[in-house]
């Protein structure tokens, strides 16, 4: 019969440490815009990394990059999949990593409005756009477009910012007939001015995935 191991307090704090550890973590935070509508920031989660975003004049939109568990002002989320958005008006907003995964993590402070009244719902018709959510600030349009699908041309009467959530190959064509080929990036904000007359193709082998933020 073997005689059963004494572990010493010093094994115990070693042992102890992660998780006293994991609770403190900081979020990584890459900038990626900021102009008189918006302020953008990209935070890399670890498991236990938690974010405090102060409130913003006109709301916080939070979108997820990849999959995972939340903690959303201390209320636990299930598994959310990659571009999951979350619209906090009015207030600030703790997000805390709690699964297993990285996260990351778009996070948009809305601090202005563009003051341009265009109706509502400017891109609810064009194809492979989808319009998710709508309040007195924004529009929140979540754009899929499979291999090989055509867009058509269409306006953007609104500033805007597009946060690319799965990435790909696109063909866009302008309105005076200019066609530039580009890679999106995973992660990748694009701010837009209004007035933006476009049509994307997508030439490569993924689906692109978009959401595409108007400003009112």
């Amino acid at each position: 019969m073997s005689k059963m191991q004494m572990v010493r307090p010093w094994q115990w704090v070693l042992r102890l440490l992660p998780l006293l550890l994991i609770g403190n973590l900081q979020a990584q935070e890459e900038p990626l815009f900021s102009n008189e509508y918006l302020q953008a920031v990209k935070y890399q989660l670890e498991p236990g990394a938690a974010i405090d975003v102060k409130a913003a004049p006109h709301g916080i939109v939070a979108v997820t990059l990849d999959e995972g568990s939340l903690n959303i002002n201390g209320t636990v989320t299930g598994v959310l999949p990659s571009g999951f958005f979350y619209w906090q008006p009015g207030e600030s907003v703790v997000i805390k990593n709690h699964g297993v995964r990285p996260v990351a993590l778009f996070v948009g402070r809305v601090t202005a409005l563009s003051g341009i009244d265009t109706g509502g719902s400017t891109l609810a018709k064009v194809d492979y756009h989808h319009l998710m959510h709508e309040n007195s600030a924004v529009e929140m349009y979540r754009v899929t477009i499979p291999p090989g699908a055509d867009t058509g041309q269409h306006h953007h009467t609104r500033k805007g910012v597009a946060f690319v959530v799965s990435g790909g190959k696109a063909r866009v064509t302008f309105a005076d007939g200019k066609t530039v080929v580009n890679e999106f990036g995973d992660g990748v904000a694009m701010w837009h001015e209004e007035e933006l007359i476009h049509r994307l193709v997508n030439v490569g082998e993924s689906t692109i995935q978009v959401l595409d933020i108007e400003w009112k």
